[in-house]
């Protein structure tokens, strides 16, 4: 696929974090290959800018855009949710809220696990648990993986972990007045929401609980209501002395 010069240059200007910048070169392209073009163009540019502005929400893209305009300071990532322990036979891993995704109140609450659960897996000896019950030479396949995501649409997949924790955050519809803006219809994934005369309306058969719709509601006739995190662990792992570190780890529940 070719590019225009000046695509280039908008595309190098897009308000994403670094990480995203050749996923986003991607999603240019496709949006050109469905238009039937063999070129990216600005405008190309212009509406895949729409398209990640929807997905990370109004907080990140304002930070972003301040930053590249020199009136910002630069995006912080959030240090406490990289596990970087190369002697522990476990790991933590999160999902894209550790680069300032999600609202500030997930973030924190992702934030608040991960230091419990690292106290958790250093007080139970999980790496002398996990080298014990090694049957061969100790190797990266040898560490008890745990997943962490801040909302059910699971960038980073729990499901593919030893152990998963999924935060789900309940929407409720309140008095307040709608504008009729659109957003939570952009924002969800999936299609659980309808917006009527009188504003949104959520099909609790489909909501997956990501609180997106929420996070971008302008005038709050959509708010967090409850909050709580779904729990898998995977069956291989039952039965072991790792085991124990659930009865641990469920106090940690979110309600």
């Amino acid at each position: 696929m070719r590019w225009d010069i000046a695509a280039e240059k908008a595309c190098e200007m897009l308000p994403i974090p670094p990480m995203m910048g050749p996923y986003a070169r991607l999603q240019a392209e496709k949006i050109a290959r469905h238009k039937g073009l063999a070129c990216v163009t600005t405008d190309i540019i212009k509406e895949t800018e729409g398209i990640y502005s929807d997905f990370m929400g109004q907080e990140k893209v304002e930070q972003l855009r301040a930053f590249i305009a020199g009136t910002g300071p630069a995006p912080e990532l959030e240090d406490e949710l990289f596990f970087e322990d190369e002697a522990a036979l476990y790991n933590i891993e999160v999902c894209y809220t550790k680069y300032g995704e999600n609202s500030k109140i997930v973030r924190g609450i992702l934030k608040d696990m991960m230091r419990s659960i690292k106290s958790i897996m250093a007080d139970e000896n999980l790496t002398e648990i996990m080298a014990d019950l090694s049957t061969v030479a100790l190797h990266g396949g040898s560490r008890f993986n745990l997943g962490m995501t801040g909302c059910p649409n699971c960038c980073v997949n729990p499901y593919l972990k030893d152990f998963g924790i999924i935060l789900q955050h309940r929407v409720d519809i309140t008095d307040a007045e709608c504008t009729q803006c659109g957003n939570c219809l952009k924002m969800c994934m999936d299609k659980a929401i309808k917006l009527s005369d009188g504003g949104p309306i959520i099909d609790r058969e489909v909501c997956a609980q990501c609180e997106l719709c929420a996070r971008d509601c302008p005038t709050g006739k959509l708010v967090v209501s409850a909050r709580d995190s779904k729990l898998l662990l995977v069956e291989q792992v039952v039965g072991t002395p790792a085991l124990r570190l659930l009865s641990k780890i469920l106090p940690l529940k979110r309600e």
